[in-house]
This record gives structure tokens, sequence and C-alpha cells, in this order.
């Protein structure tokens, strides 16, 4: 299953990228980098997560 994510570079852009839900944890597929990382391990300022249930619902991360 994917699931957007919504963040801000280090930089403060706006950015998108896509996360892999697994049984080991959640993976970040992002264009910034070419490798994949677990979610935990990137330097990204989470914003929004969309929701698995609804693509038009999203929610804060806090």
């Amino acid at each position: 299953m994917l699931i957007g994510k919504c963040s801000r570079t280090p930089s403060g852009e706006g950015h998108a990228v896509l996360v892999v839900k697994t049984t080991d944890g959640d993976l970040v597929l992002d264009n910034h980098y070419n490798k994949i990382t677990p979610f935990n391990r990137t330097s990204l300022d989470w914003l929004k997560i969309q929701s698995g249930d609804n693509p038009r619902l999203w929610f804060d991360i806090t």
C-alpha cells in the first residue's frame, strides 16, 4: 500500500514523497535520494499524511 506524505526539505521547500507500509516499518521513496529510507531516518519535516482509506482525506502530523 502506498500513502502520500507531504513534507518540507531542510531548506524549507514543499516536497511530497511516497511511503510504503511494510511489516518492517514504513519506507520512504523520495526522488531527492537514490535509495529507499526508513521513515524514522529521513531529514524531512513532516506536515501531513494522506489517509490510507480515503485518498481525499489528509491528517496533520504534530
